[in-house]
Formats: C-alpha cells, structure tokens, sequence
C-alpha cells in the first residue's frame, strides 16, 4: 500500500466531520511528495528528505502533518489493510507561546465583533469565555447548551479523533448572551450550530473573518483564534488561579502540559524558591 492510498483511506474513515478532515487535508498537501511510497519503504530518511522543501513551516506545523500522517496509517493498520506500522520522527517541539491578548484586548475584540455578523459576536464570546478550540466551538450545537444548569456540555457525542474538552461552565456574561441569543432565535433546535448564520448553517471562511475584526480593532491577525485560548489560561494563571482548574477547563490530558506553558505566569511560581534565599542570615 501506497502512502496516498493510507490518505485516501483516513479521508473516508472521518469523512463525516468536515472540520477534522480539512486540518488533515493540509498535512497531506505539505506530505504530498510522500504519495508514491510504499508504507513499508518509509524509512526517517525518506521522511526527512520531504521535509526539506517545507522549511518554511515551524516545527509545530510539521509535528501536526506528519502526527496526521502517523494516524491516517494507524487507522489502515487497524483495519488490518497492512501489518507494519513504520516508525515516523516528530520534530522538536516550538517553545511555548509568549504572546497573549490581555482581558482589555479581548474585550476590543468584543466589542469590534458587534459591527460585523451575529455568529462573529457568539464565536468570539465563547472563545473568549471558555478558552475551547475553535474546531469545537463551531461543532458546539444547542442541544449541548444546558442554560438550566449554566453548563456547556462540550464533551456531548464527541468521538476518539477530536481532542479533550470538558463540560464548562458559564459566568454571568456569557449566560446572559446566550440566554438572550435563544429568546432571539425562538427557542433554536437541538442540532442547530450554537455558532451559525441566519439560515442555520454554520458560516463558512471563520478564520477570514476573524481577521478582518481583529484588523477592524487595531490588533495584529496574530491574535488567532488558538491564541484566544491560550490568552484565557495566561490570564488566569496571572489572576492565581490554580494550575490544576485551569488545565480542566482547557481539557488537557495532563496537568504537565498546562505547567509546561502556563506555570511562568502565576505571581507565586517561584515564591517558595526566592523566599529560601536568606545571603543575610548567619549559619551560627
């Protein structure tokens, strides 16, 4: 089997979940040289000679091609369409994040999101209310908003390929937006897009817009959507709030991830450390 056909395969196993294929879509464009190889010939020097020519993507961007290209071959060896399951080098992981839009930057983004369609005013709400993923906010639908209970049940019918997430719940802010958004809307149906246009659809070019508000503001088109997440846990972190809460709300797997990124950020990371610092105390 070729590495084409392992694509083509992956393509059909979760072809119900748009979102998740066009990620994997472009890790196949940036891999397309590797389509002509045979499974069993793909050796970290084949695969390193294809990276060559994607020197301008950061190291991150190749980690995710080639984690999707381990997974398309993970699923036809698991359909029992071949035997052998090659071993693929990951690049060195990119250093974590610096950059973050702080509270009065996100409240910009807002307040800018209020001259453009309604769906760009609840996407930027809940990206910047419940630090989730863009990809799982825009599969969010009603039936997943519990006002009730002033919870987001974004874990509800998810499958193996999406990433964690938790059920999260609402503030004041955000309850009050989507509780006036569904008097608006009459009472939508459980499987409308909690983020669509006005014909119930979900809108299509979310990251085109995104960066025409951020523009529309002032801000860099830096700010991505990604960094929105990442905006909410430094935020939080910085403010004190435990490691472990925050890493619940971001759905990471381990609270190792979150003290990786975010531990720099919280006002008594090294307290313990600097107060043990004692140059002026006597040993006598």
């Amino acid at each position: 089997m070729l590495v084409g056909d392992a694509w083509e395969i992956y393509r059909r196993e979760c072809s119900d979940d748009i979102l998740f294929w066009n990620r994997q879509r472009l890790a196949h464009e940036h891999l397309k040289a590797l389509d002509g190889i045979a499974i069993e010939s793909l050796k970290p020097s084949v695969i390193r000679e294809a990276l060559k020519g994607l020197s301008k993507y950061s190291s991150s961007t190749l980690r995710r091609d080639l984690q999707a290209l381990n997974a398309a071959i993970n699923t036809c060896r698991k359909l029992g369409l071949i035997t052998h399951q090659p071993y693929i080098p990951m690049p060195k992981e990119s250093a974590p994040r610096k950059q973050f839009a702080t509270w009065e930057q996100m409240r910009m983004i807002l307040d800018g999101a209020d001259h453009y369609e309604p769906w760009m005013k609840t996407l930027a709400m809940l990206l910047c209310y419940t630090g989730q993923r863009m990809g799982i906010i825009m599969r969010l639908t009603w039936g997943e908003i519990d006002l009730q209970n002033q919870t987001i049940w974004y874990s509800a019918k998810r499958n193996s390929r999406q990433k964690g997430a938790l059920d999260v719940a609402m503030n004041a802010e955000l309850y009050a937006y989507l509780w006036n958004l569904r008097q608006q809307l009459g009472y939508p149906a459980d499987n409308r897009p909690v983020v669509s246009d006005e014909h119930g659809r979900r809108p299509g070019s979310p990251n085109y817009w995104w960066r025409k508000l951020l523009n529309s503001v002032g801000l860099d088109k830096s700010f991505s959507p990604h960094i929105m997440r990442h905006s909410v846990a430094t935020n939080l972190v910085r403010e004190g709030v435990p490691l472990i809460k925050v890493s619940k709300l971001l759905g990471h797997s381990s609270t190792a991830i979150t003290e990786r990124v975010y531990a720099k950020f919280s006002p008594g990371f090294t307290k313990d450390a600097v107060d043990a610092i004692r140059p002026h105390s006597s040993s006598n």
